[in-house]
């Protein structure tokens, strides 16, 4: 139940934001609130959920807590419930971190990256980036550029991604659902090895620190070759 919540929302918010921007932008952007009832029920933990009827009580609380009258979510996981046969396809794991958790990561890349109090890195923290930080343009990125960093990722054995927002909700991830790009939100990204850091500025440049630097360098044939290096 909780993949079938977060596909319908995920498509509700896609909807609503067509609808918003058809209008011109006008009016009241509904679809942030289901952005955020979805970010409330990406809280709970795929891999250790509990039974069906708490998962149900869980999202009509999120609901709630996200603003939205939960007699409207309810009638969707009633529906939902009234139908035992219905499956969806899996999603990629998605989890909020707690404040706790999130406060313990922010520490960590400070500590070893030197990421600032505020989640900046390269190339905004000096004017001369370092020599072992490789930074490109955004702009000439498309979706082989992500997908090049995931597969470096997968080659080296790794699954899950830590994901830092400038504001907004902090994720552990699937490497699948793991894209290194500036949504209006900063973001910085790495994992439990701590030997690699991605940061995505507001100035849509993407920085790479640690072995993911060294391995876009020197993969033959990596796309990187197509890619243009950041200037300021």
């Amino acid at each position: 139940m909780l993949w079938l919540a977060r596909r319908y929302l995920t498509e509700r918010a896609e909807e609503l934001w067509r609808e918003y921007d058809e209008a011109g932008r006008r009016g009241t952007p509904r679809y942030t609130l289901a952005s955020d009832i979805r970010t409330e029920i990406e809280r709970l933990d795929p891999d250790h959920l509990p039974s069906l009827g708490t998962v149900a009580a869980s999202l009509v609380d999120a609901a709630a807590k996200a603003g939205e009258n939960p007699r409207t979510f309810a009638a969707k996981v009633h529906e939902w419930l009234s139908q035992p046969q219905l499956t969806t396809d899996p999603l990629p794991y998605r989890r909020v971190l707690t404040p706790a958790e999130s406060r313990d990561w922010r520490a960590e890349v400070q500590r070893r990256w030197g990421v600032s109090r505020d989640g900046c890195w390269h190339p905004m923290l000096t004017p001369d980036v370092p020599a072992d930080v490789l930074v490109l343009d955004e702009s000439m990125w498309d979706g082989e550029g992500a997908a090049e960093v995931r597969r470096l990722l997968r080659d080296m054995g790794r699954t899950r991604v830590i994901e830092l927002r400038e504001y907004g909700a902090d994720y552990l991830l699937d490497l699948d659902d793991f894209t290194p790009a500036y949504t209006g939100a900063e973001g910085v990204w790495t994992d439990a090895h701590h030997d690699w850091l991605v940061y995505a500025s507001h100035e849509w440049s993407v920085a790479f620190g640690g072995v993911l630097a060294d391995r876009l360098r020197c993969r033959p044939g990596a796309a990187i070759c197509q890619w243009r290096f950041w200037t300021p």
